[in-house]
């Protein structure tokens, strides 16, 4: 019997399902759909500060959401950038 809840994730659990549309993508789209799926949503800069390239985070970003994978929105608190998320699969 375990005493971890059924939403609590173990290091044993297997990881994020990605979608087959983003497997098709970059290593680097993977990677930032990825962060975006387990910690979002983020800025540009947030992303950034994780350790990937300015210009690898933009162009991962811009094919991401050209593919509708991830959607981006105005960030209130700093009006010069944007929030990104992972978009929702319609069933």
């Amino acid at each position: 019997m375990s005493d971890q809840s059924p939403d609590e994730s173990s290091p044993n659990d297997p990881p994020t399902e990605i979608p087959e549309a983003v497997v098709q993508l970059s290593p680097s789209c993977c990677s930032v759909y990825l962060l975006l799926e387990e910690h979002g949503p983020l800025t540009q800069q947030a992303i950034v500060r994780t350790g990937l390239k300015r210009r690898t985070v933009r162009h991962a970003l811009t094919r991401l959401e050209d593919g509708g994978l991830v959607a981006s929105r105005p960030y209130v608190a700093d009006s010069r950038q944007r929030l990104y998320d992972t978009v929702v699969a319609e069933e």
